[in-house]
């Protein structure tokens, strides 16, 4: 088997498997019941109406409709059945296990009831009682495929693969054109045998009797991809007619066509595939991810579409066959290919082709001379640019990284994750403001990218804007780069301003997010003291001494306790804030507020004698409220 089958089998099966089974569960289905129709006409057009909007998927309306009909008559058990669905469908599942138990309660629709309470249960991640409810459905009516189907699927997502295969094969006992059964055991049999051979039986099944099953086609088509060509191309050809949408199945087909090479019938499904898939230019990161070069391929493509139908017939073949080797990943026939043609060195779509090519294969050098090259006859292949712009950024030619970059930009200036790779090479070229501007361009559109948060934080602090810094690594997780003594001489600048506001907001962000920054803390308290607004200080002081650095000084740490204390005392813990009051004045003897609150406490306490000497020491200190009170004690 040759790479590109191998690629076929290994990544795409499973994950065409995958999207089968998320959507094979059957659980947002239901199963319809006989409905007794010999009810009032206007009841008989609210269930009808119910119904229809179930059937039509707009559970919403349907529960509407049901809802009122039960108003008007609670005995009509249909409308207490379809409204289960309706909630259901909507994600109410305790509303819908209410209705279906009363059905049940009253003996109707037993088998269709349980049924549907076990995709409610399931829905809910109960399976064991899911699976309880899909056995009682059985015992209602074991002649129903659809219960065994369920209880299957539970098995096997418990990996019990033994039990699956029996409750399957039970299923199509009951009814032997139950397709999804079919494909299951295919996959149990694959899983067992670990080969993607095994199930062909299976999928051959399902497809004589029912010709048009899309699943069935579709793993086929995958499972004898080099095996059996003709069967998977027919499979293929068949899929394409009934779902023109199928990605997958036309990007395989366009595989088949490769390696049959005929590369004219290739060519158009990976342009289809490239358009129907197609990742924004802003999700471009540059690092050769996967995303990455599906990015590169889809814009190879849309140049080559631009191009290639104005060029020489035989040229404009090989150029195709060229697109469709790079999107298999044949890397050098591709290059190999276009420097068949006559016009290798003179079209721009070669030597751009030759160029994305270069690059997927590793070849670095040769990539950057291709795009140069390419750019020299047209100048307005934007990808050319934005990969000339990367190479110079890894050669250290920063204006010329920032010349290509401004021509993406010139060519579609919505192309904004340029801004961020623009950003880094002003830094680099100490084009600091400049750096700023585009880092800032570009979270307007990304505002959550922490990576140029950080690079614009480093540009700030670089041009000496320390608070704008310091906010950008704060939003960027980088508070190692956070120097907190700086921090709080820059806010106790803008203080000395009157610059309040912008002080109070640099400093409720900062503390908000790092609880470490005990200089902010002290800062923002002494405003709010200021205020005297002591709800928000009882918010702050415990997280500031709980997050207290070591190497905060001792007068912040001393003024913290005292705030602490007198939280205590309003609280009216006289004897805690006492305790803290002396801490404080333990770490700073000069502490002249510690002294007059705690000299205010003993004087209301009646320590009279010792609220004289605090009071004393703190009008010495110069607190002129101390002066005040010393006054009226002596009056």
């Amino acid at each position: 088997m040759n790479a590109y089958g191998v690629r076929a089998q290994s990544e795409l099966f499973p994950h065409a498997v995958s999207n089968y089974l998320t959507e094979s569960t059957k659980l947002s289905g239901y199963e319809s019941i006989d409905v007794n129709w010999s009810m009032d006409g206007k009841l008989q057009v609210l269930l009808n109406e119910g119904i229809n909007n179930i059937f039509d998927g707009h559970p919403s309306v349907a529960e509407t409709n049901l809802s009122d009909l039960v108003q008007k008559d609670s005995m009509i058990w249909e409308a207490y059945y379809y409204r289960a669905i309706s909630y259901k469908q909507m994600g109410n599942l305790k509303a819908a296990r209410k209705d279906l138990n009363r059905v049940i309660s009253n003996g109707h629709a037993l088998y269709e009831s349980y049924l549907e309470l076990g995709k409610v249960d399931q829905l809910g991640d109960d399976l064991r009682q899911a699976e309880k409810n899909f056995e009682k459905a059985i015992r209602a009516n074991a002649e129903h495929p659809t219960a065994y189907y369920l209880r299957g699927n539970i098995q096997m997502e418990q990996n019990q693969l033994k039990s699956a295969a029996k409750y399957y094969n039970s299923c199509l006992e009951k009814d032997s054109l139950y397709s999804d059964a079919n494909l299951k055991l295919s996959i149990l049999e694959i899983i067992q045998s670990n080969k993607i051979e095994a199930g062909i039986p299976y999928f051959s099944k399902v497809l004589r009797r029912d010709t048009l099953n899309r699943t069935a086609l579709l793993f086929r088509s995958i499972a004898t991809f080099n095996q059996s060509r003709q069967t998977s191309l027919d499979d293929l050809n068949l899929l394409v007619r009934l779902s023109p949408g199928n990605s997958m199945a036309l990007f395989l087909r366009g595989m088949q066509f490769a390696e049959l090479e005929n590369y004219a019938r290739a060519f158009p499904d990976f342009h289809k595939v490239i358009e129907m898939t197609a990742e924004s230019d802003n999700n471009f990161q540059g690092q050769q991810t996967w995303l990455d070069k599906r990015i590169d391929i889809q814009n190879a493509g849309a140049y080559a579409v631009s191009r290639v139908y104005g060029l020489p017939d035989e040229d404009a073949l090989k150029i195709k066959q060229a697109y469709c080797l790079l999107v298999i990943g044949a890397h050098d026939k591709c290059i190999a290919t276009i420097k068949a043609t006559s016009i290798s060195e003179r079209e721009p779509l070669c030597l751009f082709l030759s160029g994305v090519a270069s690059e997927h294969a590793g070849k670095h050098g040769e990539a950057f001379v291709y795009y140069d090259k390419a750019l020299k006859i047209d100048n307005d292949i934007l990808d050319a640019h934005k990969k000339r712009g990367i190479y110079e950024q890894e050669l250290k030619e920063w204006k010329k990284s920032i010349s290509d970059f401004s021509e993406v930009l010139r060519i579609n200036p919505e192309t904004f994750v340029v801004y961020k790779m623009r950003g880094v090479s002003y830094y680099y070229e100490k084009q600091y403001s400049m750096a700023i501007e585009d880092y800032s361009r570009y979270l307007q559109r990304d505002s959550l990218n922490k990576e140029i948060i950080g690079y614009r934080g480093v540009a700030y602090q670089t041009m000496g804007m320390p608070l704008e810094a310091a906010i950008d690594f704060v939003n960027s997780g980088n508070t190692e780069m956070l120097n907190f003594k700086a921090l709080s001489k820059s806010i106790d600048s803008l203080l000395l301003h009157a610059d309040t506001l912008s002080a109070l907001s640099y400093l409720n962000t900062l503390t908000a997010q790092v609880p470490q920054f005990t200089e902010g803390f002290v800062l923002r308290i002494r405003l709010l003291l200021e205020k005297k607004d002591w709800n928000r200080i009882n918010d702050l002081i415990d997280t500031a001494i709980q997050n207290k650095r070591g190497d905060v000084s001792a007068v912040d740490h001393s003024f913290l306790l005292t705030i602490k204390g007198m939280t205590l005392c309003k609280g009216q813990k006289y004897d805690g804030a006492l305790t803290t009051l002396a801490q404080a004045i333990t770490y700073d003897k000069h502490n002249s507020l510690a002294f007059l609150e705690r000299g205010k406490l003993l004087l209301a306490t009646g320590k009279t004698n010792k609220a004289i000497a605090d009071l004393q020491m703190a009008a010495s200190l110069g607190h002129h409220e101390a002066d005040e009170l010393l006054s009226a004690i002596h009056r």
